[in-house]
């Protein structure tokens, strides 16, 4: 399934869809930093760098990408905050009212 699909199946028209996801900038070093930072414990830390092995190898985001992906799945109302020191997007949309 594609994110329009996850949309158009999850999401009520005039719904709210969150999405948390690795910006450019989350690499294993930066997550790892991160984690050291917050004395984050190994389960936490383990996850973390799992996430940012994978984000290394698919998709990592700059806004400008993002926004368009989200934009394409026919969110509107986009917003955008990186968290996590930056290392993350949490970005919201909202799936625009039917006719």
């Amino acid at each position: 399934a594609n994110l329009l699909d996850l949309v158009d199946a999850s999401a009520r028209p005039g719904g709210i869809v969150a999405t948390l996801d690795p910006h450019a900038s989350m690499d294993r070093r930066s997550v790892r930093d991160y984690c050291e930072r917050r004395r984050l414990g190994p389960q936490d830390t383990r996850k973390l760098l799992t996430w940012a092995v994978a984000s290394e190898r698919c998709l990592r985001f700059e806004a400008h990408e993002l926004r368009a992906l989200l934009g394409a799945a026919g969110l509107a109302s986009i917003e955008l905050e990186r968290r996590m020191a930056g290392l993350v997007w949490f970005a919201r949309g909202r799936k625009p009212a039917g006719p």
